[in-house]
Formats: C-alpha cells, structure tokens, sequence
C-alpha cells in the first residue's frame, strides 16, 4: 500500500510539474524528449467502441530511466504498448497508470531507450 501511494503521489507531482511549465536544459533540445506512443486494446474493453482498438499519439521522456507521460485514453485499456523512437525504433513498453481524474498515462519502456528526459523549468512563486 505504501508503494502505492508514494507511485500516486510522485505521478501527481510529476503532472502537476508539467502543467505549470517545461523549459529546455541549458544544452537539451526539448523535442528531443518527445516519443510517439502506439497501444493495442482488446475489441471488448469498455472504450474500443468509441477511441478504438489501434490509438496513436505522443509522449514524452520525462525521467533518466525513460519514464514516459502520454494522454491517459492512448493506454486507457491497453493490453500492449509500444513506444516509436528516433528513426522509426520500437520499444515495448509498460503500461503503469492511467488516470481518469488527471487525463494522464505513464509507461516505462523495456528497456529503457536513453533518450534524455525533458528538463523541469522552475517557477517563481505566484504572488499571494
């Protein structure tokens, strides 16, 4: 249970980051972070009638390990993903969450692709 909750919590962390604000490294390209993302739905899952059985979309490299935040409905259901690198490379990868509440997906590539993660922009504080 604890896992649990410290995999919610770091995942609600890491979308509130991003809906704040992405800025590149000092010598990162931010593109370059971005990765397509392909997921395979059984016909009889909830959603297959209205999003489909074959979604594609994008994502985008957010850790060193290759974690990868997408849209939730690409991988709301998956039974497979895959991630398309640079030079049209696939990788497989692991679907971790999906969450309704946040419209946010994570997966984790096997293995990992060494695609430098996008660098968090730090905010100024809003004035109170």
């Amino acid at each position: 249970m604890t896992s649990d909750l410290s995999f919610h919590r770091a995942f609600a962390i890491a979308c509130f980051v991003l809906l704040l604000g992405i800025a590149p490294g000092a010598n990162a390209a931010p593109l370059d972070a971005v990765v397509g993302v392909r997921a395979t739905i059984p016909d009889d899952a909830r959603t297959a009638t209205v999003l489909g059985t074959q979604r594609a979309g994008s994502g985008i490299v957010i850790g060193a390990d290759g974690l990868v935040l997408t849209i939730g409905y690409l991988i709301m259901e998956a039974i497979s993903a895959e991630l398309v690198l640079p030079g049209d490379r696939t990788v497989p990868a692991e679907v971790l969450a999906s969450v309704y509440q946040t419209r946010f997906g994570l997966l984790r590539p096997l293995p990992p692709p060494h695609i430098p993660p996008i660098a968090f922009a730090s905010s100024p504080a809003p004035p109170v």
